[in-house]
């Protein structure tokens, strides 16, 4: 939300620069960790992607990130356990010996799985 509470904005920033990191670093264990078990990661190319098939690419670099900012400037609990983020791209990735540059927007949704959040949903948007 626009005017969210700041230490839930905050809490979420924290999260996703931990998951932008292990993006960065090709962690799995953390990323394994990070990311839903029904996670559905929608590219900016449209492509979807599961959480194997993400966290696979990445091993078998396919998709070799070289810049991961998900920045953070809106978020909403609109029910207990679930939290909306939106905010600013930058992503530059490698897809066959290619570096696309995205600059656009995100959509996060990450949900309370025990006690650990858990990335469900990404839709990055942008060129």
């Amino acid at each position: 939300m626009t005017g969210a509470d700041n230490s839930v904005l905050a809490e979420m920033e924290r999260l996703e620069a931990r998951r932008a990191q292990a993006v960065l670093s090709g962690d799995v264990p953390i990323l394994t960790e990070m990311l839903s078990d029904q996670l559905m990661y929608c590219h900016s190319t449209g492509v979807i992607d599961s959480k194997t098939v993400f966290i696979d690419k990445i091993v078998n670099r396919l998709s070799i990130f070289h810049d991961f900012k998900a920045q953070a400037d809106a978020a909403i609990e609109p029910v207990a356990n679930t939290r909306i983020l939106a905010g600013n791209l930058l992503v530059d990735v490698e897809i066959n010996q290619t570096v696309h540059n995205v600059r656009g927007r995100f959509l996060s949704v990450w949900c309370l799985e025990g006690a650990d959040w858990k990335l469900q949903a990404f839709q990055g948007v942008g060129g």
